[in-house]
C-alpha cells in the first residue's frame, strides 16, 4: 500500500508539471525537469536503455504521458554506465544490437542472437521451453525482439478520456504493435556476420525454411520415373530435399539385400547423381518404391526390415549419435495381405526401440485421421480399419492433413515421434498426386567428400615432363643395380612421378555439382509462378490455369535440358 501511494504521488507530481508545460510553451524549466527525471536511462526487464531528447518540444509532454500510461516504465532504474549499452550474445559474444533478432533469458538477462540459437524458430511458433546456455535456467516465455505486444487493457483508463490524447495519430507512437525501433539503429556498434555454416536446405522459393537444424523429406508418387526424369530433377533442384521417398517408380531389377539382375535399370539413369538410391522394385509393370539419400549423409539400407510388400527402409545417422529410420511404402490396391506384411515390418522395427518416419501412398482416403474414424459409406471398410488398428497398436501418429490427390488424402506421413515434425506441406507433383515436403527438427550426420584433383593436360609442359621422366628412369635403373628392394623402387618411382606431374601440369580442385546447369533464371521464375498457381487453385478449386501452365513448364524444362545436352 505504501508503494502504491508513493507511486501515485509521483504520478500526480509529474502530471502537474506536464500540465504546466503544455499550457505555457515558454516554461522550459519544468519540461527540462521532467526530462532530467526520466532521462536517467529508462529500462525494463531485458530491454535496452532509452534516452529522451533534452531539447524542448511541444509534443514532448504528450509522449511522456503516453509512456507513463504504458505501465512498463521503470520508475527507479538507477545509474547507467557505458558498458550497459552493449548486450553481448551468450554464445558468440558479439553485441546483440537493435537490428538483430534475438531472445533474452528471463533469469540472467543474457541475450542470444537468432542465428546462434537453434530454438528461435520454435519460440515464434508456440510457448515452448528452452534452456539458457549461461545460467542453465529453463525459460518458458517467448519474449523476443520485435514482438512486444501491447496489452489491450489500460490500467489508467479514466485518464484516456481526453480529446487531446484521442487525437494522437499513429505517427506519434509508431509502430502501434511494437516498442522496438524498426528503422535506424540505436547504437553505433555494428553486428558482424555469423561465421556459422550456411543452411543445409537454402533456396529462394516458398518451400525454403531458414534454419541450421533441419532434415527435409520429400514424398512423391512418380507413376514411372523413367518418363519424368527432367521434371523430377528440376523439382529436386528447386525443393532441395535431404531424403526422397518415392512410390510407383515402375523400375525393375533391384531388390533389398539381393544381387541386381542383368536387365535392371541403373539408378544413375533416372536419379540425380548427388543421391544414393535404395530401391525395392516390383519386377513387373507398375509399383516399386525407393528412398534417395544425399551422398554426404551417413545412411545404410535395412533389408532385414523388408517384408513381402512394397516397402523400403533406410537408417540415417544423426548428429547427436542417434538414429532415425526412414521408410517408403506403397499399397496399390487395398488388400489385407499388404496390411499384415506392413504389421510384420513394424513389429521388427519397433523391437529396435528407434524413431522412424514412414511415408508413401496408402490408398485409404476414407480415414479421418483427426478423429480416427472411417466414413460409414467407405469401400473396403475392414481393410482401412485394419490399417488404423495396426498404426494404433504401434503408437504411430499420422502427421499430414492436406489432401494429395483431388479431395482425397492418399499419401500420408507416419511417425512414432510427432515432436520431430515441424511442418508438412503440399507442393505441385510430377504426376496426378501432390508432393509432400516434411521438415524435421533434427540434423543428420554429414560426411563431406574431399574435392578431386584434376590435371589440366591442355596446359602441360610436355617437353619438360619427358626430360624429368627420363631422369627418373635412369635413377630407378641405378637403384636396381645397387640392390635396392622392390618397395624402395616403388616408393621412389611413385613420389618422383607425382612431383614431376605437379611441377609440369597445372591442376585444379573439382567438387561435385548439385545444381542443374540448364535450370536458368527463366525456368526458376516459371517454377515460382507454377507454385503460385497451384496455391491459387487449391483455394478456388479451379485447376484449369494450373494444369495449362504445368504442361508449359514441363515442355520448357525438357527443351532447356535438350538444348544444353546437344
Amino acid at each position: 500500500m505504501k508503494m502504491k501511494f508513493f507511486h501515485s504521488i509521483i504520478l500526480i507530481t509529474l502530471l502537474y508539471y506536464i500540465g504546466k508545460s503544455t499550457t505555457s510553451v515558454k516554461s522550459w524549466d519544468h519540461q527540462h525537469l521532467i526530462t532530467s527525471l526520466l532521462n536517467n536511462k529508462w529500462t525494463s526487464a531485458g530491454r535496452r536503455p532509452i534516452t529522451l531528447p533534452t531539447k524542448p518540444n511541444k509534443d514532448h509532454s504528450m509522449l511522456i504521458l503516453i509512456l507513463l500510461l504504458a505501465g512498463d516504465i521503470e520508475l527507479n532504474p538507477g545509474p547507467r554506465t557505458k558498458q550497459q549499452s552493449v548486450y553481448p550474445c551468450g554464445l558468440c559474444e558479439h553485441p546483440v544490437t537493435w537490428n538483430c533478432e534475438g531472445v533474452c533469458c528471463d533469469d540472467c538477462s543474457i541475450w542470444h542472437h537468432k542465428r546462434c540459437s537453434t530454438d528461435y524458430d520454435l519460440l515464434q511458433r508456440s510457448n515452448v521451453q528452452w534452456l539458457c546456455c549461461k545460467c542453465e535456467t529453463i525459460n518458458v516465455s517467448t519474449f523476443t525482439f520485435h514482438s512486444y505486444e501491447l496489452n489491450t487493457s489500460n490500467y489508467y483508463e479514466p485518464l484516456t478520456h481526453n480529446s487531446t490524447f484521442e487525437s494522437i495519430t499513429s505517427n506519434a507512437f509508431s509502430p502501434l504493435k511494437t516498442s522496438s525501433p524498426k528503422g535506424n539503429n540505436s547504437t553505433n556498434t555494428s553486428s558482424p556476420k555469423s561465421s556459422k555454416s550456411k543452411n543445409r536446405t537454402t533456396s529462394s522459393n516458398v518451400f525454403n525454411i531458414q534454419t541450421k537444424r533441419n532434415l527435409r523429406i520429400l514424398t512423391l508418387n512418380c507413376r514411372s520415373i523413367k518418363d519424368k526424369t527432367s521434371e523430377f530433377a528440376a523439382a529436386v533442384n528447386y525443393i532441395k530435399p535431404d531424403i526422397i521417398c518415392g512410390t510407383e517408380s515402375w523400375l525393375k531389377g533391384v531388390k533389398p539385400g539381393k544381387n541386381t539382375t542383368q536387365d535392371a535399370i541403373k539408378s544413375s539413369e533416372v536419379f540425380p547423381e548427388n543421391y544414393v538410391a535404395y530401391r525395392n522394385d516390383r519386377g513387373t509393370l507398375g509399383g516399386g518404391v525407393f528412398v534417395l539419400v544425399q551422398n554426404d549423409i551417413v545412411a545404410v539400407e535395412k533389408p532385414e526390415l523388408v517384408t513381402k510388400c512394397e516397402i523400403e527402409w533406410v537408417k540415417i545417422q544423426l548428429k547427436d549419435q542417434k538414429e532415425l529410420t526412414i521408410g517408403s511404402f506403397y499399397m496399390p490396391h487395398r488388400n489385407m495381405q499388404d496390411i499384415k506384411e506392413l504389421d510384420k515390418s513394424l513389429d521388427q522395427i519397433s523391437n529396435k526401440n528407434t524413431n522412424f518416419i514412414l511415408t508413401g501412398d496408402f490408398n485409404c482416403p476414407d480415414i479421418d485421421w483427426n478423429t480416427m474414424s472411417i466414413n460409414p459409406n467407405a469401400q473396403d471398410k475392414e481393410i482401412q480399419k485394419a490399417l488404423m488398428e495396426v498404426l494404433m497398436s504401434h503408437s504411430i501418429t499420422q502427421i499430414h492433413e492436406t489432401p494429395t490427390r483431388g479431395e482425397n488424402l492418399l499419401d500420408i506421413v507416419l511417425t512414432t515421434n510427432p515432436s520431430l515434425i515441424k511442418t508438412s506441406t503440399n507442393a505441385p507433383g510430377i504426376s496426378d498426386h501432390d508432393m509432400i515436403i516434411t521438415d524435421c527438427d533434427t540434423k543428420p550426420h554429414y560426411q563431406s567428400k574431399r574435392p578431386r584433383k584434376c590435371y589440366i593436360y591442355s596446359k602441360a609442359k610436355w617437353e619438360d615432363l619427358h626430360e624429368e621422366l627420363d631422369t627418373l628412369s635412369n635413377k630407378i635403373r641405378d637403384m636396381n643395380q645397387n640392390n635396392a628392394t622392390v618397395q624402395e623402387l616403388w616408393d621412389t618411382f611413385k613420389y618422383e612421378l607425382y612431383v614431376n606431374l605437379d611441377k609440369n601440369i597445372p591442376s585444379k580442385l573439382i567438387r561435385s555439382k548439385t545444381s542443374l546447369p540448364w535450370i536458368n533464371h527463366k525456368i526458376r521464375k516459371m517454377f515460382k509462378k507454377k507454385t503460385r498457381l497451384y496455391q491459387q487453385a487449391k483455394r478456388t478449386k479451379n485447376w484449369s490455369n494450373y494444369r495449362h501452365f504445368q504442361k508449359e513448364c514441363k515442355r520448357q524444362v525438357r527443351k532447356a535440358e535438350w538444348e544444353y545436352r546437344i
